[in-house]
């Protein structure tokens, strides 16, 4: 049985809302990539929770529609 994630113990087995990391690796980007993403604006929308920081599961999947090109 793999390891939950905390979210996935709190939330069930599809959260709603990913930590940093958690966005990081459904994006399958570094840490480092979704921040520099953050700083220059150009990654998913994101918000803050009580000064944690967030980034919700349809910000993540419109993020990857915008930015999926199709075969020429």
């Amino acid at each position: 049985v793999p390891a939950r994630s905390d979210l996935e113990f709190h939330m069930g087995s599809s959260p709603s809302f990913f930590s940093e990391k958690e966005a990081a690796a459904y994006l399958s980007v570094s840490l480092s990539t979704i921040r520099r993403w953050r700083r220059a604006k150009t990654g998913p929308a994101f918000f803050r929770f009580g000064g944690v920081l967030r980034y919700g599961r349809e910000a993540l999947d419109a993020f990857i529609a915008k930015n999926t090109k199709a075969a020429a």
